[in-house]
């Protein structure tokens, strides 16, 4: 399941945009929106059918059941984490923390009003970041690099094998056969899992500060950390290269991609969404540049649901 981050909050959710957004360093990449919300400790949110799976640091994994945007409910949770609930990830009947210190934690869910731990592995530094391919579970694991752990049993969960990437893995993805790690401070690693007992580096692209979170899509990774957005093209995972980016107003912590092609950036106190412009697959007569503002007001629909009306070159659309 893809991680996702979902438009919605069960207090309020104010939707903004100012001229001054767009008045930031950027190149191919552009801001269509800003949500600010209004929960705290909430470091990650995975989205299974009609239920959000929200990470929320020491107090474990709230449920909610998301069916109804006006009446949003929690309906399940779990907080018995000896840890720090980072990140998340949801496949099949079982939820799969970052619980820092507390490493993974395999919760199930095939109740979701009763989830219940089930299976547990402490990895040998601080688990960050989480993404499930197949019978894997793929840590991002600070100082300890990228853990490779089978979940083929989850109530017995073991590590399989891991690569050192020399730096503080923050966060990661799997597409296809490689895992894409966010290194910290030193940029995107590129790692094939082919093999997944024995992952081995193939490519790496350096960025200008620390980063934390990750995604990819198609020829694209989108990396986000204390530099902002970068994207990054792996068509080539050997040689990824730096094709856009947008210096966020705050401090990114992460990035998930909508089905439209828009990506959602946590950025501390907003999450800002952007849109990137690909030069190779654009005409330039048909390049779409930043509005100085919307030409027509937010609307906020109620506290659970909005939409974004956007203006973009005279082109009014709808989130």
């Amino acid at each position: 399941m893809r991680k996702s981050i979902f438009l919605f909050t069960i207090l309020c959710i104010a939707l903004t945009a100012k001229a001054d957004l767009y008045a930031q360093d950027h190149e191919n990449v552009e801001q269509v929106g800003i949500i600010f919300i209004q929960w705290q400790m909430i470091w990650d949110v995975a989205i299974a059918d009609d239920l959000a799976y929200v990470a929320t640091g020491g107090t474990g994994l709230h449920i909610v059941d998301v069916s109804d945007l006006e009446n949003s409910e929690v309906i399940g949770y779990w907080y018995d984490n000896p840890g720090i609930a980072r990140d998340v990830m949801v496949s099949g009947d079982y939820a799969y923390i970052a619980d820092g210190s507390g490493g993974l934690r395999v919760i199930s869910v095939a109740n979701p009003e009763h989830p219940e731990e089930v299976g547990y592995y402490y990895t040998p530094g601080i688990a960050y970041g989480v993404a499930v391919s197949d019978d894997y579970v793929y840590i991002a694991d600070h100082e300890s690099g990228l853990r490779v752990i089978s979940v083929a049993d989850p109530e017995h969960p073991e590590e399989m094998g891991y690569y050192d990437t020399f730096g503080w893995a923050r966060g990661v993805t799997v597409y296809g056969d490689y895992a894409y790690v966010a290194n910290g401070g030193s940029g995107l690693r590129v790692i094939s899992v082919a093999d997944p007992e024995h992952p081995e580096e193939v490519g790496y692209c350096g960025t200008p500060e620390s980063d934390r979170g990750v995604t990819v899509s198609g020829d694209y990774a989108y990396v986000v950390g204390g530099c902002g957005l970068r994207v990054i093209s792996v068509a080539n995972p050997e040689h990824p290269e730096e094709v856009g980016y947008y210096d966020t107003p705050g401090s990114a912590s992460d990035v998930a991609l909508s089905d439209d092609d828009l990506i959602y950036v946590a950025d501390y106190t907003n999450v800002g969404i952007y849109r990137f412009i690909d030069p190779a697959k654009v005409d330039d007569s048909f390049i779409l540049h930043p509005s100085p503002r919307l030409s027509q007001p937010l609307q906020h629909i109620n506290d659970n649901f909005l939409s974004i009306a956007r203006s973009v070159t005279g082109i009014i659309a709808t989130v």
